[in-house]
């Protein structure tokens, strides 16, 4: 699976990055919302794993800015906002899965095994 995560906490990233390299994903990673923005007009993705809260534009007003321009890419939020899974509940919610900070990488395997399945992409 192509995967582009978006994770403004550099630690977390590397073992998030490292973490799916090793489970056989391509994975292109950034710190950056804006870069993310620019990267997702350049290549496609089958998944994107966005960070809520980061710098310039948070996670889900980046995730909504994309939907407006037709990417559908499937997307899992990660975030350590406690009131973010009263959000998800929101019929308009961008994005097909979530995940609260801490959690383990067998949590994130499972969302991203479930996207595959629904997306019956490899």
């Amino acid at each position: 699976m192509k995967i582009l995560l978006l994770e403004d906490d550099a630690m977390l990233n590397e073992i998030m990055r490292e973490h799916l390299e090793k489970n056989k994903h391509q994975v292109r990673s950034s710190c950056c919302a804006i870069q993310v923005e620019q990267i997702l007009h350049e290549q496609s993705f089958d998944l994107l794993i966005i960070d809520v809260n980061v710098s310039n534009i948070d996670g889900c007003n980046l995730l909504k800015t994309l939907r407006d321009q037709d990417i559908q890419t499937a997307a899992i939020f990660i975030t350590s906002t406690t009131m973010f899974q009263d959000t998800k509940k929101d019929i308009n919610s961008p994005c097909n899965d979530y995940l609260k900070k801490p959690f383990a990488l067998k949590d994130l395997d499972s969302r991203i095994k479930k996207i595959q399945i629904l997306s019956n992409v490899a």
